[in-house]
């Protein structure tokens, strides 16, 4: 699919909860069938029992296959339901149709009208749920705290319950071919089905059109707020800490300005982060709405690929913020050219787009330091408090080539130094659990740390406490890091405090290629992984440097202003703002 193609980025959250759920059944379906066999069988040998356990059973073995889908689904208890039970937006179908398909399947002789009734409703209720998740996916919210313009649509629709009433119908159907009196009842219940979709069905449809109709209103209310700035972002879910970061400093510019969203998820977030205005649009073609001509300067904060639908907007200024400055691939990619200024920490971040040959505008780069790290304290905690080790891993990216991840043996690292008395803050990176495999690393990490410290009293820190306060917080709270290639190594350099990083590449690759381990105490990680001994050596060694020695202090504080900038600690925040105004302002370069 080409850039230009209108249509949608992703499939939808629906679709994509079905093609997770078939991947982690992985064989168990050919099971569930097979039972489903055995009951069909049974039931035309007039074995009722025999069949209504197979049914039971089967369904048992559908809902244990999908029970990894928990952890994929979000921690709301509407969501885990549907996970469990299917919902109305199709997912489950085949068991669903087994379910009638068992019903009809002990039917022999004459069949009675309401029998072959409920069925046909039962088929119908399915056919109405497949359309109503097609026209339930549309609506979305377009503007929240946009003066005069608030479209936020409510559809009183829970799949779960929708799900339970159909999956009820679909069992009493079942079962009336052995209890004649259970009928009427299965009768009703199909009714209900299919009335309840249907009325969704139409509602939904009615909201699909309105929000139609209020586009016009949306690009009028946009003239009338006139904003000059656009901050366009859009990302996995629970990541707002990529824009959260940047809004406090965008509304000190003094300018009107409003955040451009590109998928629902992301809206729902950043509605609890601001009460700027912020506008959804998921697909290129209603790019131009929001394209006002008060505009004068498009925000980035990521690397996404959906950014290049905004920068074909070439009267604009594009403006490239980043979400963090570390020595990683991605940091030095050269699609970073199509934006008009790439904003960097410091001379580190210009300096590696030339060591790997990436040609440049000489305007391109504007150096404005971090503001978010003027809250880290400088120095070691005081003597006397327990020592603390605040462990970092990074994730493990999207493709092989970007993954510095130390998460295969964080395990064996907060081990050690838990087991030596140490305090360990675990905070890992929120993509982390993107992938089974890393997902697992980190609940090993924490299952490690709530067992140690309920045995050795040692109050370790992890989830929320670790991950969802700032980050100069954590840092203020802890006497080192233990990171790998990642922004939180080169923020941490602002504290000038002892630093590690674990190399999970060959030791070549890594000099060359990851310039803040010149003042970062190193771990051999790749070869950690298959050597005990090195481990063992390597974290001993460590210790000793991050707690006794740390000959590299004076090299720290050499490189902080290399990688952060050479800007005065009291005035990096006015330097930021006074920066990103003067770019919004001026005219584009020519």
């Amino acid at each position: 699919m080409s850039l230009a193609d209108d249509e949608p980025r992703v499939w939808a959250r629906e679709h994509r909860r079905m093609m997770k759920f078939a991947g982690l059944a992985g064989v168990r379906p050919l099971a569930t069938s097979l039972i489903f066999v055995v009951a069909v069988i049974a039931a035309y040998l007039d074995q009722a029992y025999v069949a209504v356990g197979a049914v039971l059973v089967g369904i048992a073995t559908i809902m244990w296959a999908w029970r990894p889908a928990l952890r994929l689904a979000p921690a709301h208890s509407d969501h885990r339901l549907v996970a469990v039970t299917g919902s109305a937006a199709g997912t489950f179908l085949i068991p669903r149709m087994l379910l009638i398909t068992v019903g009809f399947a002990g039917v022999s002789g004459q069949v009675p009208v309401e029998y072959m009734v409920t069925g046909l409703l039962l088929v119908v209720a399915v056919a109405l749920e497949l359309s109503l998740r097609s026209i339930a996916e549309r609506i979305v919210p377009m503007a929240a705290n946009l003066p005069g313009f608030t479209y936020y649509p409510q559809l009183f629709y829970s799949p779960s319950l929708v799900a339970l009433v159909w999956l009820g119908a679909g069992c009493v159907h079942a079962a009336s071919m052995y209890r004649p009196d259970f009928l009427s009842g299965s009768l009703v219940l199909a009714i209900i089905s299919v009335t309840l979709t249907a009325v969704l069905l139409v509602q939904a449809a009615s909201l699909v059109l309105q929000r139609n109709r209020e586009i016009p209103n949306l690009r009028r209310a946009l003239e009338e707020y006139s904003p000059v700035v656009l901050f366009h972002w859009e990302a996995p879910p629970e990541t707002t800490y990529q824009v959260g970061m940047w809004l406090p400093y965008v509304e000190k510019l003094g300018v009107p300005f409003a955040v451009l969203l590109r998928s629902p998820a992301n809206f729902l977030e950043v509605a609890a982060l601001t009460d700027r205005p912020i506008i959804f649009r998921e697909r290129l073609s209603e790019l131009d709405t929001v394209i006002v001509p008060s505009l004068r300067a498009v925000l980035y904060c990521n690397t996404a690929t959906v950014n290049n639908h905004v920068v074909r907007y070439t009267h604009l200024k594009h403006i490239q913020l980043n979400h963090g400055d570390s020595d990683k691939a991605p940091s030095y990619n050269p699609a970073f050219k199509m934006f008009t200024r790439n904003f960097v920490a410091g001379q580190a971040a210009v300096d590696r787009f030339t060591e790997h040959g990436i040609a440049t505008p000489p305007d391109f780069f504007r150096i404005v330091g971090r503001p978010q790290i003027t809250t880290i304290a400088v120095g070691a905690r005081a003597e006397g408090a327990q020592r603390t080790v605040l462990y970092a891993p990074t994730w493990q990216g999207f493709y092989s080539d970007a993954n510095y991840s130390s998460l295969p043996l964080g395990l064996d690292i907060v081990r050690f130094f838990a087991e030596r008395g140490v305090r360990v803050v675990f905070r890992a990176h929120p993509y982390s659990q993107l992938h089974p495999r890393y997902a697992q690393y980190r609940t090993a990490i924490i299952d490690f740390l709530r067992q140690h410290s309920a045995q050795s009293g040692v109050k370790h820190v992890w989830g929320d406490e670790a991950e969802l306060v700032p980050l100069a917080q954590v840092f203020n709270r802890v006497d080192a890091l233990i990171s790998d290639v990642s922004s939180v190594a080169a923020d941490f350099l602002y504290s000038e405090k002892p630093l590690a990083m674990v190399r999970m590449s060959n030791a070549d690759a890594f000099s060359a290629q990851t310039s803040l381990a010149r003042c970062a105490y190193v771990l051999p990680g790749r070869e950690m992984v298959v050597d005990p001994k090195t481990r063992t050596a390597a974290l001993e060694v460590l210790f000793d440097q991050l707690f006794t020695h740390d000959p590299l202090a004076a090299a720290r504080v050499a490189m902080k202003r290399h990688y952060l900038g050479d800007i005065p600690d009291d005035a990096r925040e006015q330097f930021f703002v006074e920066t990103l105004r003067d770019e919004v302002l001026n005219p584009v370069r020519s």
